[in-house]
């Protein structure tokens, strides 16, 4: 029996991305004009509309796969 183990990502408020890695949290891209909280409902749609699992939290957009 083999288990996959679920993947995250974090995009913050500054638009930094970062990958979970084991309990941390590590930069690896940033982006630039990342959208206003306001606008990151929408962008969780999207998210979840090509089979990913997304959810806003304090730390910015949370994303799994």
């Amino acid at each position: 029996l083999s288990l996959r183990r679920q993947r995250q990502m974090c995009i913050r408020d500054s638009g930094d991305i970062c990958i979970q890695q084991d309990d941390e949290l590590v930069p690896q891209e940033h982006l630039s004009n990342f959208p206003a909280r306001v606008y990151w409902p929408c962008l969780v749609e999207v998210f979840e509309s090509t089979g990913l699992s997304a959810e806003t939290t304090a730390q910015g957009i949370q994303v799994s796969w």
